[in-house]
């Protein structure tokens, strides 16, 4: 805004503004305001019509309380793309510490393990197991010891463990895991890689410790799992939850914190491959945000 003690001489033109231009002293949209030419300056110059102030029409126009528009609504859009974000990471976890069970309990049947829990056991702890778990009052806890023990019986007769974790099943939560942590680092992005990866770690370490105590106040070990007509088999499937319970959220929070750390050199190797030298200036921020600076190929 040019200030002068004396009022600006100005002469009508014939041109309106078409843009928009914010008036510099209140903000007024000053579109389709008339044109005047400031003769002493020979310069265009538009007067506000809501406070009279003398706008000078030269350079890039100011954008003035658009600016703010703008970035508040980018603000506000970006806190609801981190508050989705943050749920479905919840929801994944929750997922996570019960998938790995669900796959292994998919996996068998429950023929083996109802053979197991009708004998008498070979050792004294399994005698002991077996005896509890078949009583009136057995609970989850019970039965997850049974299981544990059938898992070591068949390790000393080198039969293998009766529900093995399959690698597909370990890459299903892992590669998912590695999908959320590259969008909230990327959604994180005007903080730097290490502030982001501690913020996803934080992500990962608090809905995953959620997801746990989640699923223990749903499977209590105190659970009852006492049924005249199906036996207690028929709760393997939760006990085998509640056993890999602690795998499915350790994966996920690896998976969280592995990807965060290598999505941002991975986007910017992609981006200088793929694109022209001409055209990276539009993503420099990729580089300054980690205080790197773009090398020019």
């Amino acid at each position: 805004m040019v200030k002068h003690q004396e009022p600006l001489k100005t002469q009508k033109t014939e041109f309106a503004l078409e843009g928009h231009r914010p008036c510099h002293a209140c903000g007024y949209d000053l579109v389709g305001t008339p044109i005047e030419r400031a003769i002493e300056l020979d310069i265009a110059v538009i007067r506000c019509p809501e406070c009279g102030t003398m706008n000078p029409l030269v350079g890039t126009p100011a954008l003035g309380p658009f600016a703010s528009r703008a970035a508040t609504v980018l603000t506000l859009l970006r806190l609801l793309l981190l508050g989705v974000a943050l749920i479905l990471v919840f929801n994944f976890a929750d997922w996570s510490v019960s998938s790995l069970g669900r796959s292994v309990f998919n996996e068998i049947t429950r023929v083996e393990i109802d053979s197991f829990i009708e004998s008498t056991g070979s050792t004294e702890s399994e005698i002991q197991a077996l005896v509890r778990v078949n009583q009136p009052e057995a609970d989850l806890g019970d039965l997850m010891t049974v299981l544990s023990l059938l898992e070591e019986r068949n390790d000393r007769l080198n039969m293998g463990p009766p529900w093995p974790l399959e690698r597909n099943q370990i890459l299903e939560v892992f590669i998912f895991s590695l999908l959320f942590g590259s969008a909230l680092s990327m959604l994180l992005l005007p903080q730097r890689w290490k502030k982001s990866t501690l913020i996803v770690f934080g992500t990962g370490l608090l809905t995953s410790a959620l997801a746990l105590s989640f699923l223990y106040l749903r499977y209590p070990l105190t659970l009852p799992v006492s049924n005249p007509e199906l036996g207690p088999s028929q709760y393997a499937g939760v006990a085998l939850i509640r056993m890999f319970a602690v795998h499915g959220a350790i994966i996920c929070l690896l998976g969280l914190v592995i990807s965060s750390m290598v999505i941002r050199p991975a986007v910017r190797i992609a981006f200088l491959i793929l694109v022209p030298k001409e055209h990276l200036h539009g993503v420099d921020l990729l580089w300054r945000v980690d205080g790197l600076k773009r090398r020019i190929r």
